[in-house]
């Protein structure tokens, strides 16, 4: 989940940097989105990926409690207890890269128009994959 949050940098460079103006792409017709939209995308790509790393830090703490089950140093009902929070951290840190993923490909939509609609499409479709994960997590329970 680091490693892809790492994209998070990255994202933050182009949101600060000079960018080209998608009307100038697209010029006489309208671009899809404005550059203003675009930065907003952009920012809430940047903020999915931040809180993400965010997340997998502190979902190592649990992580440690589940070594501590294993060694034998806590009981099976505080472990029943906290398991459906680390799959709530799991599915959040699954739908923040998604959504980071999801806001670039809608920035790119204002410069490269339907190759940018199928990335939004699929990570539409991820959407759909998360849940459905978390519902069979659930249901093991």
């Amino acid at each position: 989940m680091i490693a892809i949050s790492v994209f998070g940098a990255s994202t933050f460079a182009v949101i600060v940097g000079e960018m080209t103006d998608p009307a100038d792409i697209w010029a006489p017709e309208p671009p899809t989105f404005t550059l203003k939209t675009v930065r907003l995308f952009l920012a809430v790509s940047w903020l999915a990926f931040a809180v993400s790393i965010a997340l997998a830090g502190y979902s190592g703490s649990f992580l440690a409690l589940m070594r501590q089950k294993a060694t034998g140093e806590i009981d099976d009902e505080t472990i029943r207890k906290w398991t459906p929070a680390g799959l709530v951290v799991s599915v959040a840190l699954h739908l923040l890269i998604v959504t980071g993923f999801f806001f670039m490909a809608l920035s790119l939509v204002a410069y490269v128009g339907s190759f940018g609609w199928v990335i939004v499409g699929l990570s539409g479709l991820m959407y759909v994959v998360v849940f459905y994960l978390l519902g069979a997590q659930f249901r093991a329970l």
